[in-house]
Formats: structure tokens, sequence, C-alpha cells
């Protein structure tokens, strides 16, 4: 029977919330006395900061600088794609 009772009052509390968020938000409910203004209750929050090494720098420009030969040649298939895409045509009087 607790777990019940728990669980009713936790419902019971989800639907106020949910009602006092139309309320305040949509303007619902307003001749419902029982409902009352939501107030949302801020929380600290947390900010994390990442500091990059020079050494992991080194390591991230080695990563880039790798390429491979299928790389390249899909590099300049893409070169020459756009290349015959930009072909403009002009009409003479």
């Amino acid at each position: 029977m607790l777990k019940k009772q728990k669980q009713k009052k936790i419902e019971n509390k989800l639907k106020k919330d949910a009602k006092s968020i139309l309320k305040t938000e949509f303007g619902l409910f307003k001749g419902d006395s029982s409902v009352t203004e939501y107030e949302k209750i801020e929380k600290p929050k947390e900010t994390i900061k990442v500091f990059q090494t020079k050494e992991e720098e080194k390591v991230q420009e080695k990563e880039k600088k790798k390429e491979t030969k299928i790389g390249n040649t899909l590099k300049k298939w893409k070169q020459q794609a756009e290349e015959e895409n930009n072909v403009q045509f002009e009409i003479g009087d």
C-alpha cells in the first residue's frame, strides 16, 4: 500500500504542476482557485572548461595532415566536378 500512496502523491503533484504551467503560459484554468502560478525552480549549473596542451595540438595537426592517395584522388575528382558544373554560357545577339 505504501508504494501506491507514494505514486498517487507523485501523480497529483505532476497534475498540479501541469495545470499551473498551462495557467501561467496559456491562461487556462483561470476559475480554478486550487491552481497556483507556476514558478520554475532555478538550479545551479556547472560549467566545464577544457584546456588543450601544445602536445595535443600537435597530435591534432598531424592527424589533419595525414592524407592518403585515395583522399587526394577524391579531392581531385570533386574539384573537376565543381569545375564542370561552373561552366557558363553566353548567348550573343
